[in-house]
């Protein structure tokens, strides 16, 4: 995906819409990207006298979709960058803009939280911590009338379903890991088992 193609066409669009939509580049796992997002909206409320009434989490990764045998610290901690550590990245930033308005958090999490699958662990537990984050400061922000809303959407087309992108994770995984745990599961495991793993959502 090319964001930065994806930017400047949402920008082309935004100018039809002078003063009502801007569009900007924000990398969720990155604490400096954030911070001049940040700046970005505040400016523009300044501008136009308005507040921030509500912030979507919504950015999220897959990662690889394989059994935990074949998985390292780095699958995990890659996901959880952007899905968890990004969703709290965010809200922690425009936490006090949506204070001051009494406005409201969306966070997106997923439906594989509520029927854990083999395979998904980085992405499942990503999004499990996502739904504890999104309870703790339910309670921790009611007092300050903000409403904080989980989205548990299924499964739906998009780009984390592309089958070649997700073969080759899956065979880069095989590869890679240690030669006991490949005789552990037999070649069958790879050279059969890899097209279920990708189609159970």
């Amino acid at each position: 995906l090319n964001l930065l193609k994806s930017v400047d066409e949402l920008r082309e669009e935004c100018k039809a819409l002078p003063g009502l939509l801007y569009a900007l580049q924000m990398d969720v796992a990155d604490d400096g990207s954030v911070a001049d997002a940040k700046n970005f909206v505040e400016t523009k409320l300044a501008e136009l006298g308005q507040e921030l009434i509500a912030v979507v989490n919504n950015a999220g990764v897959r990662g690889t979709h394989m059994y935990d045998d074949f998985l390292t610290m780095q699958h995990y901690r890659s996901v959880w960058e952007t899905n968890t550590f990004g969703t709290i990245r965010v809200t922690q930033a425009f936490k006090s803009l949506i204070k001051k308005s009494r406005g409201r958090i969306v966070i997106c999490s997923s439906s594989c939280t509520l029927f854990i699958i083999p395979s998904y662990g980085p992405y499942a537990t990503s999004k499990a911590a996502v739904d504890a984050y999104a309870d703790v400061i339910r309670n921790e922000l009611a007092p300050f009338g903000v409403k904080v809303i989980l989205v548990v959407p299924g499964s739906f087309e998009s780009g984390m379903q592309d089958t070649s992108r997700l073969l080759t994770m899956l065979q880069e995984a095989w590869d890679s890991c240690d030669e006991n745990v490949r005789k552990e599961y037999g070649n069958h495991f790879i050279e059969r088992g890899s097209i279920s793993l990708v189609v159970i959502f």
